[in-house]
């Protein structure tokens, strides 16, 4: 093919392409990109036939055939002019005239482009008088004719895609295990299903899509994927039928009902009673094991409101767990020094443990657990440091021995928390009527005043950690 031609195919279908361009929006880095059909060629195909494309500059050209090759069935050889466009090429190598536009023809990939046949010098010329006058003959009115066309065909999808988004919210709604969204920034747009991410449909119409979402959400391959991300266990993976009982904590393998499916995908809020009992039950299961904390109650109610869903479970095990666990160093590290001057505190990081005679003395643990803590104060308490500190104290302090910051441990009287409403109102929320009196299972261990071994130790803190929230 000749280099006239070469620019010829490039500059017709750019001249019909930028007839009218589409009015949805695109980023800076987006390109518009325009495909003539294989079923086209580049003389006898209008703007009408082109299939438009909002594409990243990034994006390759593989990326567009095998969208191509999905809206159509057929796979094709892209063309740029009259050349072959590479898969591996990016589509902002393709703006040969820096319009953020790129144009392209298509030929079925069955066979080999074979171009078109060159035409003499003398047609050639012809043909390009002949633009040139087409062009300056191609009025404002044309152009206001195609743009009002073009309006109404944009304002018809918009309609289409309203009308089947309102579709697939019925469906969602009425029917358990449909989670289908639509993509529109495809033309036509895409129905996906979240559930099974190899299924795709475009949409030619509402009632034909909604036809072929009511048969893939009757197919086996669905339901199997279904089941899978919804972690129920199945006998086998080609059975099918489920068990016909509910789902329960008696029947774990049971049906899912559509009941079940609101209650664990909602996230939490003060009026889903289902979250609302799971968290109630925590806060009643982990109270007794914790003591009062400033920060308790902005967690809680991030917990109760949108902040924290179902999957955050572990990180209110570990906050509640984690007071739980404070106690019984403090206990233990005042059995330690014998002079109360060992202190252990949650902060942001994790647990610091510091003295209250060696200022310089704070140790940041990036978990809470008993028996490293219990080895860092062991190894401080015995410090040449620690001892010199302990004379200069004494000594400024000799008619009463030292007692450091806390004196007396928490756990020796009863300490209250208050588990706020979870009642249906849309006000703020209320602490509860009545108040939750916790007393330390551990407390006997913890008023004792010599050390404990690590067995011992390891034995208070599975006690504290043997209640679980979820299993």
């Amino acid at each position: 093919m000749t280099t006239e031609v070469y620019h010829e195919n490039r500059e017709i279908l750019y001249e019909k392409a930028s007839r009218c361009l589409p009015n949805f929006p695109k980023k800076p880095t987006d390109f518009y990109v325009a495909i003539l059909p294989h079923k086209k060629s580049v003389r006898n195909g209008e703007w009408e036939d082109l299939l438009w494309l909002r594409v990243r500059g990034k994006h390759t050209v593989a990326q567009v055939k095998k969208f191509y090759a999905t809206a159509f069935g057929t796979q094709v050889i892209f063309m740029d002019g009259g050349s072959v466009v590479r898969e591996d090429t990016q589509i902002r190598a393709l703006n040969h005239l820096k319009t953020d536009l790129v144009a392209l023809w298509t030929v079925a990939a069955e066979r080999e482009p074979l171009g078109e046949a060159g035409a003499s010098r003398q047609n050639i010329l012809a043909l390009q008088a002949e633009k040139s006058v087409m062009g300056k003959l191609f009025s404002s009115s044309s152009k206001h004719d195609c743009t009002l066309e073009h309006k109404k065909r944009r304002e018809s999808q918009l309609q289409m895609i309203s009308d089947l988004r309102a579709a697939l919210a019925t469906l969602n709604r009425r029917r358990s295990g449909s989670q289908f969204v639509i993509e529109d920034r495809y033309i036509p747009p895409v129905i996906k299903c979240t559930s099974c991410p190899d299924w795709t449909y475009m949409v030619a119409s509402v009632s034909i899509a909604m036809v072929h979402v009511e048969l893939h959400l009757e197919s086996d391959s669905h339901k199997a994927h279904y089941l899978l991300k919804s972690n129920q266990r199945l006998d086998s993976p080609g059975s099918m039928a489920p068990n016909t009982a509910p789902l329960s904590a008696s029947n774990p393998n049971g049906k899912i009902t559509e009941a079940h499916t609101r209650e664990l995908s909602m996230k939490a809020h003060t009026n889903y009673p289902g979250f609302q009992r799971q968290i109630e039950e925590a806060f009643k299961r982990y109270t007794r094991y914790r003591t009062d904390c400033t920060d308790c109650y902005t967690f809680f109610r991030n917990v109760i409101r949108v902040r924290y869903t179902r999957h955050d479970f572990p990180d209110v095990c570990k906050h509640t767990l984690q007071h739980a666990l404070v106690p019984v160093l403090n206990g233990e590290l005042r059995a330690l020094s014998q002079g109360s001057s060992m202190e252990a505190k949650l902060v942001e990081g994790g647990l610091e443990v510091s003295c209250t005679i060696c200022p310089a003395f704070q140790v940041l643990l990036g978990g809470v657990s008993v028996h490293p803590c219990l080895q860092i104060a062991k190894s401080h308490l015995k410090s040449a440091q620690h001892n010199a500190n302990l004379k200069r104290t004494k000594k400024r302090h000799p008619s009463a021995p030292f007692q450091g910051a806390r004196a007396s441990s928490p756990l020796s009287s009863k300490t209250t928390f208050q588990i706020p409403d979870f009642s249906d109102s849309d006000g703020d929320l209320a602490p509860a009527k009545g108040e939750i009196n916790t007393y330390h299972r551990a407390q006997t261990r913890l008023k004792r005043k010599s050390d404990i071994s690590p067995r011992e130790d390891d034995k208070v803190f599975n006690l504290l950690s043997s209640t679980t929230l979820l299993t």
